[in-house]
């Protein structure tokens, strides 16, 4: 099944001024287990840094822990942009992150590596945005445009919160795999 978010924490969040950006990496930065296999994080994190300067923040701050429930919620508020990343984006079609289902159903904006069963799942335009992987020109192209147009992007959030909010939760997820049994004949 793929990754899904759980259905209470898809609701927007409250900006807060200190963590607000124009751009944002959430999530592993600092050190990455996947770093053999997928260098591509750390050439995307270097390119938004060259890029972007002090409009492109990280999170987890520093030496602080995951940013996790509501707070999650507040930061994405927060954020115009979240760049996303998945291991293994250019060779899989069916292999991502739990990121671009967490960032919409929470209220965020996400411009991610395009991955083929993922796009089908979250089209482009429900609050996400997808770019070829490993390009970081074409990324630094939509992730520009994105931050330039504030209603476009708004209406783009609106309407992927809801509908990650009515197919992609955890629920969505268990009903599927209990329907899937009962044809199994495994549940009834």
């Amino acid at each position: 099944l793929p990754p899904g978010v759980f259905g209470r924490e898809c609701v927007p969040g409250t900006p807060r001024p200190e963590w607000a950006s124009d751009i944002a990496f959430i999530g592993s930065w600092q050190s990455y287990a996947h770093q053999e296999h997928w260098p591509a994080r750390r050439r995307m994190l270097a390119y938004a840094r060259e890029r972007w300067g002090n409009a492109c923040r990280f999170w987890p701050r520093e030496g602080r822990g995951a940013v996790r429930s509501h707070h999650l919620n507040a930061l994405l508020a927060s954020v115009k942009v979240v760049l996303g990343d998945s291991c293994l984006a250019s060779m899989s079609n069916r292999y991502w992150s739990d990121r671009c289902f967490e960032t919409v159903g929470r209220g965020g904006f996400i411009v991610h590596p395009y991955i083929e069963g993922l796009a089908d799942l979250l089209p482009a335009g429900m609050g996400v945005t997808y770019y070829p992987p490993d390009d970081m020109d074409a990324m630094g192209e939509v992730v520009d445009w994105w931050r330039a147009h504030d209603d476009e992007r708004r209406e783009a959030v609106d309407l992927g919160q809801q509908y990650v909010h009515k197919r992609h939760t955890y629920e969505h997820r268990m009903q599927r795999m209990l329907e899937r049994l009962a044809i199994e004949g495994a549940w009834s």
